[in-house]
């Protein structure tokens, strides 16, 4: 007995570990020295290019968007004004159809490690740009040459939307999609799925509109 409650307590210490080694050391907020227009376009511009957008805000100066990989968080970044200076802060959460409930601390750490390194590369380049330094222009390409905005919605809302076969997140939601072939699955308790397949072309806006059907009863036995 006494041998089982040491194994049990030295289990409850490895989690306790584990727990502990999650904690988030990246800062949640940084704060720049440029007016929070400009910074809210970096903002808008890193989402755009690396990540899924689901959805931005100009009035209150906020854009949520999905991380991406097996297990996607939904991050919020909200630029404010204080002290002559424009704080972004972000928050993160578990986006439906997510399973994953240990070391959500890790993929925050990390996540949050991306983000800033490729806000801070965003505004310095365009400061450097606005400057007239002689910054090659290829930054300006990328953008969204090759992309299309994807708005998914469904009837009702709520459903679970696998881009290309891989979780993307929950109705309505808007995505930036390369250009080519694709597919859009949506799936919700109760109600039969919904599938399409289409053809993106650069720069277009596309909206699905998915009305679901209710799965039919049962047959009698």
């Amino acid at each position: 007995m006494l041998r089982g409650t040491v194994t049990l307590l030295s289990v409850f210490a490895c989690i306790s570990l584990a727990f502990a080694a999650d904690k988030n050391p990246v800062p949640l907020s940084k704060n720049y020295d440029i007016p929070i227009e400009k910074v809210y376009a970096a903002v808008v511009q890193v989402v755009s290019r690396d990540y899924n957008l689901k959805s931005s805000v100009k009035e209150g100066y906020s854009v949520s968007f999905y991380s991406g990989g097996q297990y996607p968080l939904v991050f919020s970044a909200i630029c404010r004004e204080a002290d002559n200076k424009t704080v972004v802060s972000i928050t993160v959460a578990q986006s439906m159809g997510n399973p994953q409930v240990f070391f959500v601390g890790k993929a925050l750490d990390k996540g949050a490690a991306q983000f800033w390194a490729e806000l801070d590369r965003a505004i310095t380049l365009n400061q450097n740009l606005k400057s007239g330094s002689s910054e090659p222009a290829r930054s300006e390409p990328a953008a969204n040459d090759d992309s299309a905005q994807v708005m998914v919605k469904s009837c009702p809302d709520g459903a679970d939307i696998a881009l290309d076969g891989k979780f993307a997140g929950s109705t309505p939601s808007t995505f930036k999609i390369k250009s080519g072939d694709h597919s859009v699955r949506i799936e919700l308790k109760g109600f039969l799925p919904w599938e399409k397949s289409l053809t993106i072309a650069p720069g277009g806006q596309i909206t699905l509109n998915a009305n679901l059907q209710r799965e039919p009863p049962d047959a009698p036995q």
